[in-house]
């Protein structure tokens, strides 16, 4: 079968791709996000013990994400919660800076994303992630891996980026985040100003102008 083109949601991809189909007609189209929906929260957020949010289950990783959470597991201002499937709360068993959170309603999830402090989500692998743009619409600063098309989406400006596995190094930026309101009110301002990039009205029309060069 013949493609007449393809639609990416990260260039990471096009390589791959290329294989198949010309590289002029593949198209990087990102994933959306709607930010009047997704918005900060509405007063301060930084209260004295720091909330890292965790969401997701597909190629997450949950191992380097438990030895996180070991690590500061006695730094009472911080605090994890953790939105994956219930199949997944057997990782961290035993933790008690830990809230498991399963089946919540949208509002309820939203609420989550609105009120932590930071995301806390390292990858084992990742083309694009709907939880990241989640995140930065909310004005969540954000400590991830270094992988996959993470970059496509993010900006060093609220982010900071490590290596695949480097527990250690998260940490660190944890507790180096926690301590400083300043540097986390300048992130979540830069978090939400970069996810307007992303918003369904300006990705629509990158997806519409794919369209239309397809056609000719």
């Amino acid at each position: 079968n013949k493609l007449d083109a393809a639609i990416v949601t990260s260039p990471v991809l096009i390589d791959t791709l290329s294989e198949y189909i010309d590289k002029k007609r593949i198209f990087f189209v990102p994933l959306a996000i709607d930010t009047n929906v997704y918005s900060p929260v509405v007063g301060p957020r930084y209260q004295e013990q720091k909330i890292c949010l965790f969401a997701g289950n597909w190629l997450r990783d949950f191992e380097t994400m438990r030895k996180v959470v070991e690590r500061l597991k006695n730094d009472r201002h911080i605090k994890f919660q953790i939105i994956t499937f219930e199949n997944n709360w057997r990782i961290f068993e035993g933790l008690n800076n830990v809230e498991l959170l399963s089946k919540l309603t949208f509002e309820d999830y939203l609420e989550k994303f609105r009120n932590a402090s930071l995301m806390v989500i390292p990858f084992k692998d990742c083309t694009s992630n709907l939880a990241i743009l989640e995140a930065m619409a909310c004005g969540l600063p954000i400590i991830t891996t270094d992988v996959g098309g993470i970059r496509d989406y993010v900006s060093t400006s609220f982010t900071i980026l490590n290596k695949k596995g480097d527990d250690k190094a998260i940490a660190r930026a944890i507790t180096d985040l926690i301590d400083n309101d300043s540097q986390l009110e300048t992130m979540s301002r830069n978090a939400r100003s970069h996810a307007a990039n992303f918003d369904w009205k300006v990705v629509s029309n990158t997806l519409n102008n794919a369209y239309e060069t397809i056609e000719t």
